[in-house]
C-alpha cells in the first residue's frame, strides 16, 4: 500500500526507511499499462494523510497524548501547555477531535500519561508538573475537566512519568525519574488507581520522550490519523487519513489489471446480453444518472471508445439503432465478430475489459 503525502503542509516524523533487496527484487517490476506504476500498485489502494484541521492554541505548548479519555469509542487529545499553565481537552467524534475546554492547573502541568489505573477498564490520567514536584492523577475520566485530581508529593521530579506494572501485581505503577537523572521515583498502585507514598531508588532514570505527534484512528474510520503539535506556531494540525481507490481493476483476481487483459468482447453491449439494442442505452443512462452497476467489461459500454463512459455513449447507441447513425468503435456490436481492444494497455482510450462472456 502506498503512503502519499498530498498536502503542502507534510508531518514532519516521516523517517528513514531501508530497503534489503535480494537478486530477485532488483528485476524490472511489471508495468503492462505503461502508467509508470508496477502491476501491483495498480491494484492497491493508496493511503494518504490529508491536513482536516488546524487549530490556533494558546502557549506554549509543551505535549500531546491521545486516549479515549471520556469511553465513547473515539479517541480524545490532550495538550499540556504552560502559558497560561493547564491542558485543553479536545474530544474525538465522527469528524475528528473538536475543542471542548480549557482546563486551568495552577500547578503548572509539564506532560501528561493515560492508563487505565483504577482497573475498571477506561482510560485515567497522570499529569506531572516540575513546578510543584508532584504527579496529578485523575481517576474520573468521563469528565475531565471537572474532577477532583489526587496529588501526589514526590521529589525533586523531571517532567517525565511512565506508567507500567511495576511489581508484576496486575495493576498499574508510575516510575517518576529524578530531576538529575540519578534516581528514580516509583509510587506502587494499591490496585484501587490510589498510591502509595513515592519511594526513591537509586539508579539513572527511564528517559521520556516529549510527545509533539499523536497517531490514531481519530473518527473512527479505521484509518490511521495524526494529530501534530506545532510548539512554536502554537498550534494542532490533524492529518485524517483516507484511501484512494486502485487506479486500475482487477475483476478476475489474476493479478494482472483488466487493461492488460485484452480480452475479445463486443462493442455497445453494455449490460452483457450479446446484443446491441435500447437496453444497453437504457443500462448506461441509469450508471450515469441513478448510481446503476456499469458491468465488468467497461469497454463495452465505451460505445465511442473515448476513454470515458458518460453521456456520449448511450446517445451514441441509440443513433446507430435509430438514425443510422455509426456503429460502435471496434470491434463493434454484435453480430459482428468478438475483438480485442485496438487500443495498447495504459492508452487513455483503454478502460479494460474484466470480463465478457457472449464471444
Amino acid at each position: 500500500m502506498e503512503l502519499t503525502w498530498p498536502t503542502r503542509r507534510q508531518p514532519p516524523f516521516i523517517g528513514a526507511a531501508v530497503f534489503l533487496l535480494t537478486a530477485a527484487s532488483r528485476l524490472p517490476a511489471a508495468d503492462c499499462n505503461g502508467n509508470g506504476l508496477p502491476d501491483e500498485r495498480d491494484l492497491e489502494p493508496t493511503y494518504e494523510l490529508v491536513l482536516a484541521l488546524e487549530l490556533r492554541l494558546t502557549g506554549p505548548l509543551i505535549s500531546i497524548v491521545a486516549g479515549d479519555v471520556d469511553g465513547d469509542g473515539f479517541l480524545d487529545l490532550l495538550v499540556v501547555k504552560s502559558g497560561p499553565p493547564g491542558t485543553y481537552l479536545l474530544r474525538g467524534g465522527p469528524e475528528g477531535p473538536t475543542l471542548v475546554s480549557d482546563i486551568p492547573d495552577a500547578g503548572g502541568p509539564c506532560f501528561a500519561a493515560t492508563g487505565d489505573l483504577d482497573g475498571d477498564g477506561d482510560l485515567d490520567l497522570v499529569f506531572v508538573s516540575g513546578r510543584t514536584d508532584t504527579l496529578s492523577v485523575v481517576l474520573d475520566q468521563r469528565n475531565p475537566e471537572h474532577a477532583g485530581n489526587i496529588l501526589y508529593d514526590v521529589g525533586a521530579i523531571a517532567c517525565c512519568v511512565t506508567i507500567d506494572d511495576l511489581d508484576a501485581d496486575g495493576d498499574l505503577d508510575l516510575l517518576v525519574p529524578d530531576r538529575a537523572a540519578a534516581s528514580l521515583w516509583v509510587l506502587l498502585n494499591r490496585g484501587d488507581g490510589t498510591f502509595a507514598q513515592a519511594g526513591r531508588f537509586d539508579g539513572p532514570g527511564k528517559p521520556c520522550t516529549v510527545a509533539t505527534e499523536a497517531p490514531g484512528d481519530f473518527n473512527g474510520d479505521g484509518l490511521l490519523d495524526l494529530a501534530v503539535l506545532n510548539p512554536k506556531a502554537e498550534s494542532l494540525s490533524l492529518f485524517l487519513g483516507r484511501l484512494i481507490p486502485p487506479v486500475s481493476q482487477d475483476l478476475d483476481r489474476n493479478g494482472v489489471p483488466d487493461e492488460c487483459e485484452n480480452r475479445y468482447f463486443h462493442r455497445g453491449d453494455a449490460n452483457g446480453d450479446g446484443r446491441t439494442n435500447l437496453s444497453d442505452a437504457i443500462f448506461v443512462l441509469k450508471h450515469l444518472f441513478h448510481g446503476g452497476s456499469i458491468g465488468e467489461c467497461l469497454e463495452s459500454a465505451d460505445a465511442n471508445n473515448d476513454g470515458q463512459i458518460d453521456l456520449a455513449d448511450p446517445i451514441a447507441v441509440l443513433q446507430y439503432l435509430f438514425q443510422r447513425g455509426a456503429a460502435p468503435a471496434p470491434p463493434g456490436p454484435p453480430p459482428l465478430s468478438c475483438g480485442p481492444d485496438p487500443d495498447p494497455p495504459g492508452a487513455k482510450e483503454n478502460l479494460g475489459c474484466g470480463s465478457y462472456d457472449r464471444c
